[in-house]
């Protein structure tokens, strides 16, 4: 897997780690979790993600999902402290980058949340953490294994619904009131139905423009209510499919769609949520697993200073946000490859980091030494592609992808370089990329150009008339609308 996160993490050395916890590695079958938190945390998170995942297949596919194109790195840092030596932002309380090479989770393990304003329920820091990370791997699951797209309401809704998820002797359950969503229910007036079954791509969608942090919280609260209210009933819950169907097929027709699916407006629909919410009676979703494999194999093991070092930098430079913090992930790079220098690791992120920066002379450098210790790596023989000669490129992009067939972002790289002269090699590149990543914009407009230029109009149009109107990027939505438009008018 070459630059793949659990490579990064096989090595040896001494150096003062990240942090003074200390850090272990829980892998799984799709799953590799890391981090400073407690062991015990690292292994119950990673058997519950398995878990998770099983109920999401039934749930969705009715049947178990192939197992994840690339194993999934997840971060379950200890404390806020930790958590924001990663991830510079207090107010969140965890982080997903769904970036080509690999997707990336970064959660606060005692992460505050709200105060629970839930008859009986308590608050709990560690359901709190985890319920986030689930949140964030429903929109994960949906693509990778799509690629869909939804309304905002149901897309968010529906991940604090599952986010829900509790597994116990064969049998997965869902439904629980979120504490940090309810008190926007029961102590302020909700928004309009409308406002909120209209936000499609946005929030700002169903509105006039304007939008609150208050209006914010409102739309997740009642997406989350309204999910919870389709979903507890058998009846309803085909309702939402049949819609759900329509607007995948035709994305003209919104409200309509909506009236013949749930046989009534927007706004009248709300009103029976809201009777749904005054009889605080919520139904919960139970689904049998029990004649599942849920009880995952787990390899578990401490990480030495030089792994968490390298384990830590690794996601450091994924959301370093200015020139001082790339400065600082050069330096603790660089003092890694000095520790050792027979590991290409560090030497594969610091050529990245210098291409990022247009650095390439340095880059080159910094390539070639990581290619004298291991020249069959397959991200090795990606950077001989970005930062060598342009007439050797595609032999080392051919390179690449033969020798890591998995790597994302060498499919990517050759598709994306040579989309001016489309084939069908072309054409499986991006595809491949595609569906190795879990990327939603720049991957699945790169297949619909080329299926344009290939006179695939008929798959061209199924992939890219739904990113036209849902993806979240104006920009996404206006190029998918831009590659219709160079498919002929039928005759």
């Amino acid at each position: 897997m070459g630059r793949i996160f659990c490579a990064a993490l096989a090595l040896l050395g001494s150096l003062v780690a990240p942090a003074a916890a200390e850090w272990h590695e829980v892998r799984t079958e799709n799953f590799t979790v890391v981090g400073d938190a407690d062991l015990d945390r690292l292994e119950d998170m990673a058997v519950e993600l398995e878990q998770f995942r099983i109920f999401l297949g039934i749930i969705h596919a009715g049947r178990l999902m192939p197992p994840e194109p690339v194993n999934v790195p997840v971060y379950i840092m200890r404390d806020e402290e930790s958590f924001l030596e990663i991830y510079d932002n207090p107010s969140a309380g965890g982080v997903y980058t769904n970036r080509v090479e690999t997707p990336i989770f970064i959660v606060n393990a005692e992460n505050n949340g709200s105060q629970s304003v839930v008859r009986g329920q308590k608050r709990d820091r560690k359901r709190q953490s985890i319920n986030i990370l689930k949140h964030e791997y429903v929109h994960h699951f949906l693509y990778i294994n799509g690629p869909d797209y939804y309304p905002m309401w149901y897309s968010e809704g529906m991940a604090d619904y599952y986010s829900s998820f509790e597994y116990d002797k064969g049998v997965a359950k869902v439904g629980e009131l979120l504490s940090m969503r309810a008190g926007w229910l029961i102590y302020d007036d909700l928004l309009p139905w409308d406002r909120v079954f209209m936000s499609k791509n946005s929030w700002l969608t169903g509105g006039t423009g304007v939008l609150t942090t208050i209006d914010v919280s409102k739309l997740y609260a009642q997406s989350w209510l309204a999910t919870h209210y389709l979903m507890s009933d058998q009846g309803r819950r085909a309702q939402l499919v049949d819609f759900l169907r329509k607007i995948q097929l035709d994305t003209e027709s919104y409200e309509q769609h909506f009236s013949e699916a749930f046989g009534t407006d927007m706004n009248a629909l709300g009103d029976d949520i809201e009777r749904y919410l005054d009889r605080n009676r919520f139904l919960m979703l139970t689904v049998d697993l029990s004649e599942y494999e849920t009880d995952p194999k787990t390899t578990s093991r401490r990480l030495d200073d030089w792994e968490a070092e390298m384990a830590f930098l690794f996601a450091r430079r994924f959301f370093a946000r200015n020139d001082e913090t790339r400065s600082e992930v050069r330096e603790r790079l660089t003092a890694l490859t000095d520790q050792r220098p027979d590991r290409i690791e560090p030497l594969v992120e610091l050529a990245f980091l210098e291409r990022d920066a247009n650095n390439f002379e340095l880059a080159q450098e910094l390539t070639d030494k990581a290619y004298a210790l291991a020249p069959q790596d397959g991200m090795v023989l990606l950077l001989k592609a970005l930062t060598g000669p342009f007439p050797e490129r595609a032999t080392w992009l051919n390179a690449a992808r033969e020798a890591a067939p998995d790597n994302a972002l060498a499919h990517y790289e050759y598709a994306f370089r040579y989309q001016d002269n489309p084939n069908e090699d072309v054409l499986d590149a991006a595809i491949s990329a595609m569906y190795l990543s879990a990327e939603n914009e720049r991957l699945p407009l790169l297949v619909g150009k080329l299926l344009i230029d290939l006179e695939y109009y008929e798959d061209a149009i199924g992939l890219l008339q739904p990113i036209s109107v849902w993806a979240r990027d104006p920009g996404t939505r206006r190029a998918a609308r831009y590659q219709l438009d160079r498919i002929p008018a039928r005759e």
